[in-house]
């Protein structure tokens, strides 16, 4: 994190120790009356203090307390910094542009949030209709590092012709994410999910997979947001259905209500792109686009949807519907 300070350090040659009660009284008053040395001992003493934390008030602030401290940006550069400072929301822009989830998109971002959602997945003559319920948890623990959690409580596959209709709850994804560069108009992240074997194999579920990837957020005129990401999913042994997929997404909004316009605030309609081609054992490619809308109901709380649609053959599932209820804090 580049903290944008300066610390001022002045040294007094020692013979002015031995000058006259007077030149002594006379340069202290200098040193006072200097608007440099009132800007040093501001920028230096008030910021120092503000970078002052116990690991506990870190973690309570960046989970659910509120930080005092102004925003700074974040840097690679200095990665060093920010790891003991409670997270700090970023502005919201230039064009005051709310950094928050879409449906089937990357986030680089860090948010602080409960998203219960609700997917359907509708089936084509080979595939049954699926059903997700799921809960979707993020919460910082200082500002460059971000735990997230994705726990489908049911799965539900429904019976189609020979294939019988199977529910249970599904793999639960551990995602740690990491602040690599962060500024008002922009975050870049990099996020580990790691899906764990929860489920029952009955319904396509008990895998474990990794997925490492990058995450980028991006603001731009006139009310616009960018979106995108770069990935691989691995499979950690046989029998996953895969060996490697290498995954990337790209995706655009346009922000058109300012935020006070609840319950249609932030107003953000956008297009998701996502590409997954499988490696190794299968040349399969997916491309799907997610068509979708976002906005602000009040208190804290937006409302998220999106379908997706498969567009290349052959089609793992005919359009999708998700909705998602977010709730910050």
């Amino acid at each position: 994190m580049v903290l944008r300070k300066w610390n001022g350090k002045r040294t007094i040659d020692l013979t002015c120790l031995r000058l006259s009660a007077f030149c002594r009284v006379l340069l202290y008053s200098l040193l006072v009356a200097s608007p440099a040395f009132g800007q040093s001992m501001q920028s230096g003493g008030l910021q120092n203090a503000a970078r002052s934390y116990s690991l506990g008030e870190v973690l309570f602030q960046s989970a659910i307390g509120k930080s005092e401290t102004p925003f700074t940006p974040l840097s690679f550069r200095n990665f060093g910094d920010g790891w003991l400072e409670p997270w700090i929301p970023p502005p919201n822009g230039e064009l005051h542009l709310q950094r928050g989830g879409w449906v089937n998109t990357a986030s680089g971002f860090f948010s602080r949030e409960i998203d219960p959602a609700f997917s359907y997945f509708a089936g084509n003559s080979g595939t049954r209709d699926e059903y997700v319920g799921a809960t979707s948890l993020f919460v910082p623990f200082n500002r460059r590092f971000q735990l997230g959690l994705f726990v489908p409580f049911v799965d539900s596959l429904q019976g189609a012709g020979t294939l019988p209709s199977a529910t249970s709850f599904g793999d639960v994804v551990v995602t740690p994410q990491v602040m690599l560069e962060e500024t008002e108009t922009l975050s870049l992240s990099a996020l580990l999910a790691i899906r764990t074997p929860t489920g029952e194999s009955k319904t396509s579920n008990d895998k474990t997979v990794l997925s490492p990837s990058l995450a980028l957020w991006q603001d731009l005129p006139a009310g616009w947001q960018l979106r995108g990401g770069i990935g691989a999913d691995f499979a950690t042994h046989g029998g996953e259905g895969f060996d490697e997929i290498f995954d990337l997404n790209l995706a655009a909004g346009k922000t058109l209500t300012r935020h006070e316009a609840a319950p249609f605030g932030d107003l953000t309609p956008y297009l998701s792109a996502n590409l997954n081609q499988f490696l190794g054992r299968s040349s399969f490619t997916n491309f799907s686009l997610t068509p979708g809308i976002r906005f602000f109901l009040g208190w804290h709380t937006y409302f998220i949807t999106g379908v997706g649609v498969p567009v290349t053959n052959p089609r793992p599932f005919l359009p999708s519907t998700t909705v998602v209820i977010s709730r910050g804090w």
